[in-house]
């Protein structure tokens, strides 16, 4: 997925061309990866002062798929947040402030799988279970929820200057 490649049914705000930029994000009605031939790349901005923004409806990754993030990311989630399989692969070279997830949705997110993920991920109305981490799965950054489930060998790294 390039900026702006498509917008799956939902206007920008206001009718304005979707550029990024927080007031007019980039908007998919969902993304659905599970074959290992499903790969997104999501391209960020130069710095954490200059994210890209992408509002996403419900996102679902398992499998041997994995989105991989470029740059600097804030991915807003409104109604289903999933990522196990490859999950993401950002690992350990990137910052956690280089991806920051905003999930609204008050149903339980899944985060595990295989893939080495750096982010911050904020998710004030629900459960976020971290589970099966497989041989090489882990995160780097923090968790805000309103229930943090940690279990099955998925390691979480908190960097304290976060």
């Amino acid at each position: 997925m390039t900026p702006g490649s498509n917008s799956y049914g939902y206007p920008c705000i206001s009718g304005a061309t979707c550029n990024g930029s927080a007031a007019n994000p980039y908007l998919f009605k969902s993304v659905k990866l599970s074959s290992p031939s499903d790969v997104v790349t999501l391209y960020g901005g130069p710095s954490v002062d200059q994210p890209v923004y992408y509002d996403i409806d419900s996102i679902t990754d398992s499998g041997q798929s994995y989105i991989a993030i470029n740059g600097y990311v804030v991915l807003n989630v409104n109604s289903t947040l999933s990522l196990t399989g490859q999950g993401v692969l950002n690992g350990i070279t990137q910052k956690p402030e280089a991806l920051q997830i905003n999930y609204v949705g008050t149903s339980a997110a899944s985060i595990g799988g295989n893939g080495g993920m750096s982010a911050l991920i904020t998710a004030p109305n629900a459960e976020v279970d971290l589970s099966g981490g497989g041989s090489q799965g882990y995160m780097i950054g923090s968790v805000q929820a309103k229930v943090v489930s940690d279990q099955g060998g998925y390691p979480v790294h908190y960097d304290v200057q976060l």
